[in-house]
């Protein structure tokens, strides 16, 4: 018996700050994609790591007879809530953040006395994201002072006839 992979991971860009990843499987008869998920274990909390999931869109491709896992989430995400941890250690001019995802497969393997069997084939492939630690910006920057409230009279009466009036009537 040959074993077949479970699929293969491509990690094609980042843009915008969305991280895309592509997992393809192939379409192999009473074989279903139960979940894929980005964390550090096989479960999840946090619907935007997983499949099904709002991060993640199907396809199936004729073709090539297979399915077609994309996921387009933002690297905040990733951090934040998908189990990416910040690798310490010695990473140059990178700050690297170590994660997982995981993918689960069930297979139906028949009835036997009356009972459906299947199993379930769990994997996982460590991922890392690397992002610049610094970055630099070229063009103009344009630098402007404090912002200020003056205070201008503009229009001043003065009361002079009560108060001469008052100086006449005392004398």
């Amino acid at each position: 018996m040959k074993t077949q992979a479970l699929g293969e991971l491509n990690v094609n860009n980042i843009t915008n700050s969305l991280v895309e990843v592509i997992i393809s499987v192939p379409g192999i008869e009473k074989r279903t994609v139960k979940s894929i998920l980005f964390g550090d274990s096989i479960t999840s909390n946090n619907s935007v790591c997983t499949y099904p999931g709002p991060s993640f869109t199907k396809n199936f491709d004729n073709s090539s007879c297979q399915d077609t896992f994309t996921s387009s989430i933002s690297v905040v995400n990733l951090i934040q809530n998908c189990g990416f941890d910040l690798d310490n250690g010695d990473t140059g001019s990178f700050k690297e953040y170590d994660g997982r995802i995981w993918m689960t497969i069930v297979e139906y393997l028949g009835n036997f006395r009356g009972l459906d069997l299947t199993r379930t084939v769990s994997s996982s492939l460590n991922l890392i994201l690397s992002l610049p630690s610094t970055v630099t910006v070229n063009g103009s920057i344009s630098l402007f002072g404090v912002a200020e409230a003056v205070f201008v009279l503009t229009d001043q009466s003065f009361v002079f006839f009560y108060f001469f009036f008052f100086l006449f009537f005392q004398l």
